[in-house]
């Protein structure tokens, strides 16, 4: 299931995408409320100009539904710098995050 993530996110973050044709891409990620579902909660979780949103990510409670949506995030935008691309803030395009500043910006395994 894809819970709609409201336009009052819980965590918003634009990033550019510059891959490596050269191509350009704004990226929007947005981390949606946990909400409390059956005996678990979900967080709606989306890099928007990447990837469809994906489904929602449970947890046992509200803590860990958020973490594990910011896992998910994290795993992607690694991912893709690892393939050779570039993710930097779209203001600072002289200076590329890492993978391991990408793990500091949304949390570390």
């Amino acid at each position: 299931m894809k819970t709609p993530i409201s336009q009052s996110a819980a965590f918003v973050s634009e990033l550019l995408l510059i891959r490596s044709d050269g191509s350009e891409t704004l990226l929007t990620i947005r981390i949606g409320f946990p909400l409390k579902r059956g005996q678990g909660w979900v967080c709606p979780c989306e890099i928007d100009g990447l990837e469809p949103q994906y489904v929602d990510i449970h947890g046992e409670d509200s803590i860990q539904a958020i973490c594990l949506a910011l896992k998910v995030v994290r795993s992607r935008l690694s991912s893709v710098i690892n393939a050779g691309n570039t993710i930097c803030l779209p203001k600072d395009r002289g200076h590329p995050l890492s993978v391991s500043l990408v793990r500091m910006l949304f949390g570390v395994d």
